[in-house]
């Protein structure tokens, strides 16, 4: 850490030695535009700007191989399990031994990109389906190809650095730990599973029993959750009592286009749970994924409205903007400052209050139509 810190200083140094010479070179710039001719003072700031251009491009390449050089160098020296491994990013509950590359691995978190060994893993079906998915929406033809041809480029390229590109010791270790150890790990394992937690961003290492018995007793609960016998999206061709039967028809209507509901392959909303490693026996937090719903695209067109027309200052976006906000209050000496922690917050909401108020405040808050 010391050695991390005096780097820092270097950086910051060499930051400030940069500023320094630009505004040293703005005024030789400028005493230079008013003592020469302007022809003579454009050609030779062109050509400076060459030159200045071409030796970072040349310095740039020298440091990157000097950099790549002595990173390969220091991996063959040392133990890269040493310097990867953040134990606070995992919280392990069950009592196994975990391997040190796993544990690298999980700290790592769920939205990191592992390196592919070889182009055959690359998903460029999925990567060219998510790109006709996006432009689709545009209108102009044009635009639409200058994208496909600029998204061809980039694909192609890579495929030419990929296939000259050797791994360096750092994707080796990755691939190492992901298709070898921790995919062993777990199917030894078959008993434990690993999921994300509710706050801190950590890698919860948990029984599946444990994960069952926490869910059904959460379930278990009558006055929050009700039980019911038949799957509300099954539904036949000659009957209406279904709700996908009840949206089948049901269209958004915005200024620009309509949208129909796609309830050929909807399915009921699915919960899971989040640990709170946080607290005490670690509950989990309720999470309801409505993806797949028939309601799903109803529910987040209403709920963009409603969420733009709330405007109020006891409304706090995230926990960001609630630091900037608390650190400009200073409390009083007979004030003290408290929170609330609400058990079951949205399913103690009484629902049927919800719908009235949306109808009496839609036409003061939205210029959108809902049709069926």
């Amino acid at each position: 850490m010391f050695q991390k810190s005096l780097l820092n200083i270097e950086i910051r140094q060499t930051y400030y030695g940069i500023k320094k010479l630009q505004k040293e070179q703005s005024t030789l710039r400028l005493s230079i535009s008013l003592v020469a001719p302007d022809a003579i003072v454009v050609n030779f700031f062109a050509s400076q700007d060459r030159f200045f251009l071409n030796n970072v491009a040349l310095t740039t390449i020298i440091t990157k191989r000097k950099y790549d050089r002595l990173l390969t160098s220091t991996a063959q020296h040392c133990d890269l399990t040493k310097f990867l491994t953040n134990t606070k990013a995992i919280h392990n509950a069950t009592g196994k031994l975990l391997p040190p590359e796993t544990v690298i691995l999980l700290s790592l978190g769920p939205k990191f990109a592992l390196p592919y060994k070889s182009l055959n893993e690359i998903p460029f079906s999925h990567i060219i389906a998510d790109l006709e998915n996006v432009i689709v929406s545009e209108d102009d033809r044009l635009t639409r190809e200058r994208i496909r041809c600029s998204a061809v480029n980039i694909v192609q390229n890579f495929i030419h650095r990929f296939a000259d590109k050797q791994l360096d010791m750092l994707s080796r270790f990755l691939i190492h730990a992901a298709c070898n150890v921790t995919r062993r790990f777990i199917k030894s394992n078959s008993d434990v599973i690993i999921v994300e937690s509710d706050k801190g961003k950590q890698t919860v290492v948990m029984y599946e029993k444990d994960y069952d018995d926490k869910m059904q007793e959460m379930l278990s609960d009558k006055k929050t959750y009700l039980a019911i016998k038949v799957n509300p999206t099954w539904g036949h061709q000659k009957t209406n009592n279904s709700l996908v039967s009840r949206l089948r028809n049901l269209a958004l209507i915005d200024a620009k286009t309509p949208y129909r509901l796609k309830t050929t392959t909807a399915q009921c909303p699915r919960i899971y749970g989040l640990p709170k490693v946080h607290e005490l026996n670690m509950p989990l937090r309720p999470v309801v994924s409505n993806i797949g719903a028939p309601s799903y695209m109803l529910s987040n067109y209403v709920g963009q409205i409603i969420q733009a027309s709330i405007k109020s200052d006891f409304n706090i976006k995230d926990s960001f903007s609630f630091c900037s906000y608390i650190n400009s209050i200073r409390l009083p000496e007979d004030y003290v400052l408290v929170s609330f922690d609400v058990t079951s917050l949205s399913t103690s909401i009484p629902t049927y209050m919800i719908p009235g108020i949306i109808i009496n405040r839609w036409q003061d808050k939205s210029k959108t139509r809902i049709s069926t």
